[in-house]
């Protein structure tokens, strides 16, 4: 809660000092310290949890642990189902989801963790590996290979096939919005390397 939040709602200087007090005792949680529940890492402390761990929770642990578990079914429709999808949450999705505004902070403070980590986890996979550039490689990367038919359908044939399909088109396949804006921003990155 930033100072001017607690101006806005008309407390006092000596209720801010007091609530100041309260919350450096009882601040507010974060990924690293919470127990884990069920699953392969049940009992471990989160900053324990390889990064492998972190991003193996499901959504549903992962916004329990930031206090926004009310909101799964809204991200769910936005297209979340891995947790390494929260940080393509827009702050606009956040509002039109209804989320209040210190749990789009939590949310926003903790999405960064999951991006450097998933940025991490990244980029130890494509030193491990070769890159598939084949159009189900390509898909697979974007998590979206049960898609790979209907792209068929619409007459993708390689990867350069990509850069020619429309939004209008993913929405036709049953895309939601986080999964076609994974898809726009690859396509873009895509047409960038082959014009270069």
């Amino acid at each position: 809660v930033l100072d001017t939040d607690l101006i806005e709602i008309g407390m006092s200087p000596l209720q801010r000092r007091r609530f100041r007090t309260a919350v450096s005792t009882d601040a507010q949680p974060t990924l690293e310290g919470e127990i884990v529940g069920p699953g392969a890492v049940e009992g471990k402390m989160v900053g324990s949890l390889t990064q492998e761990e972190v991003l193996a929770l499901s959504p549903q642990r992962w916004l329990s642990l930031i206090r926004c578990e009310n909101f799964l079914e809204e991200f769910e429709q936005l297209g979340v189902e891995y947790v390494m999808d929260f940080p393509e949450v827009l702050e606009d999705d956040l509002i039109g989801i209804g989320l209040p505004m210190l749990q789009r902070r939590r949310f926003t403070a903790a999405a960064l963790q999951v991006e450097e980590l998933k940025m991490f986890q990244l980029e130890k996979t494509q030193a491990n590996e070769d890159v598939d550039n084949s159009p189900l490689g390509f898909l697979q990367r974007l998590r979206l290979s049960d898609f790979i038919d209907a792209f068929t359908e619409l007459g993708v044939e390689s990867i350069d096939d990509y850069i020619e399909v429309l939004p209008d088109d993913l929405l036709n396949m049953g895309l939601r919005p986080l999964p076609r804006r994974r898809y726009m921003a690859a396509t873009q990155e895509l047409a960038t390397k082959l014009t270069a």
